[in-house]
């Protein structure tokens, strides 16, 4: 049976601890050959072993231009080329309010968050991805970079220009056959995560369990994503399977909280009240277009995913109407439907139904 990876090569950064041995040995699984890059060389060996023989191990630094070159320099090396970089590395930095915070602090978590991502996407373009007009670049940003976090100013930025500097990469490499998306989860269950919901309850005076489920309140699933969620999600886009899905902007509609996905165009994002939500709308005869809807805007949820829906549906037979129209739907073959109400809506979630999802 072959895998989902079958003959990629893929560079995983960050892999030393939580999702990036997972995605490791994952990528593995599925046919992949893997470097696995971090600091603590210890750590990232022993997620190398792990992962079996597709797997090999390096120490680097990505906020070290040098440290990257060479990172890129042993994959082509190793394996000929690379199809797949996933810019893993992160750092949360030190809980600190804004008027507490220090330039250290701040720039070391730009630094590794954004910085890093950058140096890693500029190397991989252009030792191999650009001269075979081919690849794939997963960036890892949060949920926090839309909601914010309380004492986490630095880290909600780095990752809100995390998000920016996908969309930028996904302008610029589409045009040469590569694709850049990002994944926004929300809270993903490892030891750092888990560490925070200890630390946070011993300084309010609160047990783990009541914090943990003051996290969950609204959640329907009662529970946060495992670094397993994120990596099916990572195989999917890294795959051929996700070629047609690229975040190049074409739809205008960037609410942070609603985002809806057609063709060639997704941003692959876990709202605060759910886990990875996503649906996969197998839409004919249009393939590949891909709508996905997390909690909607508490202004007018169904105008703002009507307008993207209707143009992303445009060219079906009976569609018809101007996306601006009013009172009107937008009617997909698969049983989708959005009103485009010009009044305000009060509901707090975007909805539609379907008998084709994922």
């Amino acid at each position: 049976m072959t895998g989902r990876l079958d003959g990629k090569v893929a560079i995983i950064t960050g892999a030393s601890t939580g999702l990036g041995p997972v995605l490791g040995s994952r990528f593995v699984r599925e046919g992949a050959r893997v470097l696995l890059a971090a600091r603590r060389e210890k750590l990232v060996r022993e997620a190398a072993n792990a992962a079996d023989p597709g797997a090999v191990a390096m120490r680097a630094d990505v906020t070290d231009e040098h440290d990257v070159a060479a990172m890129v320099a042993r994959a082509v090396d190793e394996f000929g080329h690379v199809d797949i970089l996933c810019n893993n590395a992160a750092a949360p930095g030190e809980d600190r309010w804004i008027w507490e915070q220090t330039l250290c602090n701040w720039n070391a978590t730009i630094a590794i968050d954004v910085t890093a991502a950058m140096l890693c996407t500029r190397e991989v373009l252009n030792r191999s991805m650009l001269q075979r007009r081919s690849g794939v670049i997963l960036n890892f940003s949060s949920t926090a970079s839309y909601s914010g976090m309380v004492r986490k100013a630095h880290y909600v930025t780095a990752k809100a220009a995390l998000r920016a500097f996908t969309k930028t990469v996904a302008l610029e490499a589409g045009a040469h056959g590569i694709r850049c998306n990002s994944i926004v989860p929300g809270a993903i269950d490892t030891q750092l995560w888990r560490n925070w919901v200890q630390r946070t309850p011993d300084e309010q005076g609160v047990d783990f369990a009541t914090q943990r489920a003051k996290s969950l309140k609204g959640v329907a699933l009662q529970d946060i994503s495992s670094p397993d969620d994120v990596a099916n999600l990572a195989v999917f886009l890294a795959s051929d399977e996700g070629r047609a899905l690229c975040e190049n902007g074409r739809f205008p509609v960037t609410r942070p909280s609603l985002q809806v996905a057609g063709l060639r165009l997704l941003q692959w994002h876990a709202a605060p009240h759910a886990l990875i939500s996503a649906e996969v709308v197998p839409f004919r005869p249009h393939r590949g277009v891909v709508l996905i809807v997390e909690e909607a805007d508490r202004g007018r949820p169904e105008r703002v995913a009507a307008v993207a829906a209707r143009r992303a549906l445009s060219g079906f037979a009976g569609h018809t109407g101007h996306p601006r129209a009013r009172g009107r739907s937008a009617r997909a073959p698969d049983g989708i439907t959005y009103r485009t109400d010009g009044e305000p809506s009060t509901s707090t979630s975007a909805s539609y139904t379907s008998t084709t999802t994922r």
